[in-house]
């Protein structure tokens, strides 16, 4: 029986030059980095523009040698793709250009979730879009990634408290956008 090849294995074959390791990475984690980026820009075709310049940096540290092997590889990914996030939404510029992007966006996006005809959907939908950066990103780590307030706090770089009163303004604001309770936000 052969034996199961480790994530570890692959990231030896990319650093020793087998350029096809990667697509395994790339396969294993695409959608987990689309929805976690589609999750705090809500914006397909940024969330994809993100996605690729995740794996384009993750790439680069795994042949430069500055990932540790001895680490988990998916949330030094998390952390490059909530990185960019950041970096996209501090420019200025790309927030009018995201705004207007929001607007005009097509619904016929193969990674977003289908559409519904579910009125309730529709609106949880559009106040999670009307929220600030800050607070979606934080609910994304939260109800998405399923991470806890701890794994949240290492990976924004903030403590804990800053983590729970982010958590507990997005859902007052979610709870108040919303004619029905947060339940189980």
């Amino acid at each position: 029986m052969k034996p199961a090849i480790t994530e570890i294995d692959v990231i030896r074959d990319i650093r020793n030059g087998n350029n096809d390791a990667f697509n395994l990475l790339v396969s294993k984690y695409q959608k987990h980095v689309y929805y976690l980026a589609y999750g705090i820009i809500y914006n397909h075709h940024l969330a994809e523009e993100i996605s690729q310049e995740t794996f384009i940096r993750l790439w680069k540290s795994l042949k430069s040698g500055r990932f540790d092997e001895n680490r988990s590889l998916y949330p030094w990914i998390r952390t490059i793709c909530v990185n960019l996030t950041r970096d996209f939404l501090k420019n200025k510029k790309r927030q009018t250009r995201l705004m207007t992007e929001m607007a005009l966006q097509e619904k016929d996006c193969t990674y977003e979730p289908e559409p519904t005809s579910n009125d309730k959907m529709e609106k949880i939908g559009r106040a999670l879009e009307s929220l600030p950066p800050d607070k979606r990103e934080v609910l994304t780590l939260r109800l998405v990634e399923d991470l806890s307030y701890k794994e949240i706090s290492e990976q924004l770089n903030c403590s804990i408290g800053t983590v729970m009163s982010r958590l507990f303004r997005a859902r007052l604001e979610l709870k108040a956008k919303l004619s029905f309770g947060a339940g189980s936000l």
